[in-house]
């Protein structure tokens, strides 16, 4: 199986804009060439993605919205494996801002994705760290903890119509440390010393918050 990420990144504007021609545009790359690189990504899963209709409609098979998830979860990790060796002198403060912006790109992303897929009605529920997410585990890596900053922001299209939040506690044994730190996006830049710390920690009891917002597209 031969998969490149141009073709991934080919296939996730396609079926965000129902258009070779806009995801061409989108990536500078000639509609045929944009073309091309679906059907190759078609070819190496031996599946077909895409139904192409009448009067240049497109619509996404089965498999083709199970393979938009998981195109989305690896060039979001490869663009992470990128960063990871950048270097890591950056303040706890000046790392708090990159991560609250890279949250918030990545927030706008997803509505501006779902407000092309969603009919008028439909309902999207987004889960986001709450304040005190994790704050143990930051208080071992940084100097310096913080807690998630709270926002409220509007999205052309959308109404937020809900909104609950979920917390607790939970105690992490040192096993299964590193498998929660790498879900985490201070994973990438956190200071080796602070790494040190929390992997030589026998187990770790912190604090876990989650905000669901619900959104319903006008």
């Amino acid at each position: 199986m031969d998969i490149s990420l141009r073709q991934l990144e080919a296939f996730i504007k396609v079926a965000e804009h129902r258009s070779f021609s806009k995801a061409g545009d989108e990536l500078f790359l000639s509609q045929s060439t944009i073309s091309s690189h679906v059907a190759q990504l078609e070819q190496s899963l031996q599946v077909t993605l895409i139904k192409r209709r009448e009067k240049k409609n497109i619509e996404l098979t089965e498999e083709g919205q199970r393979a938009y998830r998981a195109a989305q979860i690896i060039i979001n990790q490869a663009e992470m494996l990128q960063n990871m060796f950048r270097k890591e002198e950056a303040a706890v403060t000046d790392w708090t801002e990159d991560t609250n912006a890279i949250c918030a790109n990545r927030q706008s992303e997803i509505l501006t994705s779902a407000a092309k897929m969603l009919r008028p009605g439909g309902r999207l529920i987004y889960a986001v760290p709450g304040p005190e997410h994790l704050f143990q585990m930051k208080a071992v890596l940084y100097e310096k903890p913080y807690k998630n900053p709270v926002q409220e922001v509007e999205y052309p299209g959308f109404e937020a119509v809900g909104e609950r939040e979920v917390s607790g506690r939970i105690t992490v044994p040192a096993g299964q440390l590193e498998a929660l730190f790498a879900m985490t996006p201070y994973y990438w830049k956190t200071p080796r010393d602070g790494a040190a710390r929390l992997a030589a920690l026998p187990e770790l009891t912190t604090d876990i918050s989650f905000r669901f917002l619900v959104f319903e597209k006008k």
